[in-house]
């Protein structure tokens, strides 16, 4: 908190009183918690400052997380875990007036049980959530880009590695060759005052009867886990696991918000293409060996978890844009 926010709550919890910050929003959700109020969209719409702000307006936004990859368990080749989506968040001072929109990126599609050619065998990213001005001048945008796809082998670019993302989707593996999970793909060009939370997916590996396990989602509190086997390297360890997904994280505006988990941004779990037991993810979304996976919970920004090979995949889980700032009364 700025010196000038504690002086604006002193002011405000001894009574004396202030005028209210000039904004307008569309649809979302107001609510006040201590001296703050926080005004959270899970669906796109707007706000407009009248005029230009007189205390620091505070941003928290992250994009949409991926969807996982299949077990393809005849070929004992993984599903990686999906993604989370990138947290983006700041405190913006000396915000001009004008009207900016607040655009929730979507979750990772939910991946079907079978089709031709075989892009069911591995996930979709996420998509970014932004807040940019649409009237007025000189105003910051801010823009968080979607998690990235949990794998299985395919033919086109990525083979058995993840598909980047704002945090990495998780690698699949076979005998002999093992996938490198999705690096993190932070948003380059948002303004100086914000912080990005944007992490990669993990590795997935093999051992000597044969069996691999794929990595999990990257998630904005933690990597997305490695197979078991592959830190420190060992071909004959068995059993093998599935990488676990990426930890969420706490950030004080999902906190105050009444609408969204004070703890996203969850990665998506590893499944294991031999048929064994998958990773669960800390959401408690678990990858699935014998069926379908669940999806992420919408407005979460996390991944989802691997399935088995002709049950669906459940979708990632879409963004949120949060904002706060001091209230006067």
């Amino acid at each position: 908190m700025t010196f000038f926010q504690s002086l604006i709550g002193v002011i405000s919890s001894s009574g004396a009183g202030g005028a209210p910050l000039d904004i307008t929003t569309v649809g979302g959700t107001r609510n006040v918690v201590g001296i703050y109020s926080y005004h959270t969209w899970t669906s796109n719409d707007t706000f407009t400052l009248n005029t230009a702000a007189d205390r620091d307006i505070e941003f928290c936004i992250i994009g949409g997380g991926g969807s996982a990859g299949k077990c393809q368990g005849g070929t004992s080749q993984p599903g990686g875990g999906a993604g989370a989506g990138e947290q983006v968040y700041g405190t913006y001072s000396s915000m001009p007036a004008g009207t900016w929109n607040a655009v929730i990126g979507a979750g990772g599609a939910s991946v079907p049980g079978s089709g031709n050619p075989q892009t069911w065998m591995y996930g979709n990213n996420g998509s970014q959530t932004y807040s940019s001005q649409t009237s007025g001048s000189g105003g910051d945008q801010l823009r968080a880009s979607g998690g990235g796809a949990g794998t299985t082998f395919q033919n086109f670019s990525y083979y058995y590695n993840g598909v980047p993302g704002g945090c990495g989707g998780g690698a699949s593996a076979i005998y002999g060759n093992g996938g490198i999970g999705g690096p993190a793909y932070p948003y380059p060009s948002n303004p100086a005052w914000t912080t990005s939370r944007s992490t990669a997916g993990g590795n997935g590996s093999y051992n000597s009867a044969a069996t691999a396990q794929g990595g999990g989602g990257g998630g904005i509190g933690g990597v997305g886990g490695h197979a078991s086997n592959l830190v420190p390297w060992n071909f004959y360890a068995a059993p093998i696991s599935g990488g676990p997904a990426g930890v969420g994280a706490y950030h004080a505006l999902t906190a105050g918000s009444s609408t969204i988990a004070s703890t996203t941004g969850v990665g998506g779990a590893a499944g294991g293409g031999d048929g064994g037991c998958g990773a669960t993810a800390p959401s408690g979304v678990a990858a699935s060996n014998t069926g379908a996976s669940a999806s992420a919970p919408a407005n979460s920004g996390s991944g989802s978890s691997s399935a088995q090979e002709n049950s669906v995949t459940g979708a990632g889980g879409s963004g949120y844009v949060i904002i706060r700032w001091v209230t006067l009364v």
